[in-house]
Order: structure tokens, then sequence, then C-alpha cells
């Protein structure tokens, strides 16, 4: 298994997961604004063998400190450890 970050930007971070010289899984997370970011993986499976793709929003909580580098926390660390879940679709 390798992960590795496709894109790294200071509003953008695309982690992909290769298993077998395949990708399995891929993480968007954006900041769509000062106070929020949307996190989106793309080809979750279900036990059916089913892909599907999940969204969320995040919304950062007032006050806490969020590190101006925002790639800081790829390969799979939380990046925004004080975040709360906003919305699930």
């Amino acid at each position: 298994m390798k992960e590795f970050t496709a894109v790294s930007t200071p509003d953008e971070l695309i982690i992909c997961i290769e298993i077998d010289g395949k990708i399995t899984k891929s993480y968007e997370r954006r900041r769509i604004s000062d106070d929020e970011v949307e996190v989106i993986q793309h080809r979750n499976r279900d036990r059916l063998g089913n892909y599907y793709t999940t969204r969320h929003i995040y919304r950062i909580s007032e006050g806490a400190v969020v590190n101006s580098d925002f790639a800081q926390g790829s390969c799979g660390k939380d990046l925004f450890p004080a975040a709360r879940e906003e919305t699930q679709p």
C-alpha cells in the first residue's frame, strides 16, 4: 500500500491511496471559507462491492488554532482536530 499527496496547495489537498498499482481511495480537502472545510472521499465500497462518494462539511470551532499550512496533516492525519462535522449528506 502506498499513500501519496497528489495535490497540495494552501486551499486544496488531495491524498490518494494505491494498492497493487491501483488507486483505491482518494480524499479531497478544500477550504471553502475562513471557517469551513469540505472533505470528499471517493471510491468507498459497500458490502456488495459498489463504489460511492461521501461529502462532509466541517466547521472550524471558534478559537481553534489552525496551522497556516493547509497541507499539514496529510498521510491520513486529521487536518483540523478542533473541527466538528457540520453537515452530512
